[in-house]
C-alpha cells in the first residue's frame, strides 16, 4: 500500500477531503504544517503523494525526507512555498488550484476596505462600550476615487468590476493585460510608479514570484501620495514589512487593510494550526514588527481568510481530489511543474 498525506487539515471544514479514500492507498490526515510534524521515527518510504495548504513550506530539507515522493497536490493557487527546482530534479509533479476564489477574494478586499475607511469596527466597539463619538467615524466615499490595482489577473479583473460599480477611476499595473477587461471597465493601464503617484487607494492582488518579492519597499512608499489607503490580499512578502510600518508611522499610509503578512504563521500559531518554530532572525524580526502593526488604530489585519467562503472551500476540495486523479491518470491539467 502507498500513502497519501494531507497536511494543514481543518477537521471541521475539510469534510470532503476527510471522506476521501482511494484503492491501494492509505490516506492520512495531519492538522499541522508539514514542518511541524515529527517524522523522526516514521517510515516515509511508502509516501507517494502529499497535499498541503499555503502555510506549509516544502523546501529541500522537508522534501528530501520523502524518498519515493511522486506528487505534490497544493490546495492553493500560489506555489511560492514549494522548491520547484528540487521537484524538477527529482521528477516530482506539482499540481495547484488555478482558480477557486476570484469573486471571494475580490469581495473580501472591498469588505475590509469599507470596514476600515468607514470605521465600522471602531464604531461597533464604541457602541458596545457606550462611548459613541461620531467625529471619530468620519470616512470617505469610493465614488470618483482613484483606485490602483496591482495584478490584473482573475481576482484583479473582478475587483475592477466591483470598482466600476462604485464609480471609481480605475488604474491597473501588470505584466500583461486583458484588453477586453481594460475596455469594458475603462481601466487606465499605467506604470507602477505613475500609479503610486496618482492613486488614492491601492489594492494588491498579484502572485508572489521572483519579480514581485518585496515589490513595495521604502522607495515605492516614498513615491506614493501622502495619505494612501493600502489593501493587500495577495501575499505578505510583496511588501517590505519594516518599510510598511514606517510608512504607517509617518502618515504616508493613512489606512491599511492586510489579509496577509510576512511570516504570518508566527503571528497567532494556534490560528494557523502550527506552533511557532522559527529560528531565522529576519523572520522573527518581521514577526515583532507585525505585532506592532497589529496595535495601530488605522490598520485592520485578518488571518489570511480572504478565500474563506463555502463556495471557495468547495472548489478547493473538489479540485484537490480532481488533481489526485489527474496525477494518477498522467494528466497535465493544473500541472505547475
Amino acid at each position: 500500500m502507498k500513502d497519501i498525506l494531507f497536511f494543514n487539515i481543518d477537521f471541521k471544514v475539510d469534510k470532503k477531503l476527510i471522506k476521501f479514500n482511494l484503492d491501494n492507498y492509505n490516506v492520512l490526515f495531519f492538522e499541522h504544517n508539514i514542518e511541524s510534524v515529527d517524522f523522526e521515527d516514521a517510515n516515509l518510504d511508502n509516501v507517494e503523494i502529499i497535499s498541503v495548504f499555503t502555510s506549509s513550506n516544502l523546501n529541500e530539507e522537508i522534501l528530501s525526507k520523502f524518498v519515493n515522493l511522486k506528487c505534490i497536490i497544493l490546495r492553493s493557487t500560489g506555489y511560492n512555498n514549494v522548491d520547484l527546482s528540487y521537484c524538477n530534479e527529482h521528477r516530482i509533479k506539482v499540481y495547484n488550484i488555478p482558480s477557486y476564489g476570484d469573486k471571494t477574494v475580490s469581495e473580501y478586499a472591498f469588505g475590509i476596505l469599507l470596514t476600515l475607511i468607514r470605521h465600522i469596527n471602531k464604531s461597533f466597539t464604541d457602541l458596545k462600550n457606550c462611548k459613541i463619538s461620531n467625529d471619530k467615524y468620519v470616512g470617505f466615499e469610493l465614488y470618483q476615487k482613484k483606485l490602483g490595482i496591482i495584478g490584473l489577473g482573475k481576482i484583479g479583473k473582478h475587483l475592477a468590476k466591483i470598482a466600476n460599480g462604485f464609480g471609481m477611476n480605475i488604474f491597473a499595473y501588470d505584466v500583461k493585460y486583458d484588453d477586453n477587461i481594460v475596455s469594458e471597465y475603462n481601466i487606465t493601464k499605467t506604470s507602477l510608479d505613475d500609479m503610486l503617484k496618482t492613486c488614492e487607494i491601492l489594492i494588491l492582488t498579484l502572485p508572489l514570484k521572483e519579480h514581485s518579492y518585496h515589490l513595495i519597499d521604502k522607495e515605492k512608499f516614498n513615491i506614493m501620495k501622502d495619505g494612501m489607503t493600502l489593501v493587500n490580499v495577495s501575499r505578505g512578502e510583496i511588501i517590505v514589512t519594516e518599510d510598511l510600518y514606517n510608512a504607517l508611522l509617518d502618515g504616508k499610509i493613512k489606512y491599511c487593510a492586510l489579509d496577509v503578512l510576512e511570516c504570518e504563521q508566527n503571528i497567532c500559531p494556534r490560528g494557523y494550526n502550527s506552533p511557532i518554530k522559527c529560528e531565522d532572525y529576519e523572520c522573527m524580526k518581521k514577526t515583532l514588527i507585525n505585532h506592532k502593526i497589529l496595535n495601530l488604530d488605522n490598520v485592520i489585519v485578518t488571518s489570511h481568510i480572504g478565500y474563506n467562503t463555502k463556495e471557495a472551500i468547495d472548489n478547493i476540495q473538489n479540485t484537490t481530489i480532481e488533481n489526485i486523479h489527474n496525477f494518477l491518470s498522467d494528466s497535465n491539467i493544473n500541472l505547475v511543474s
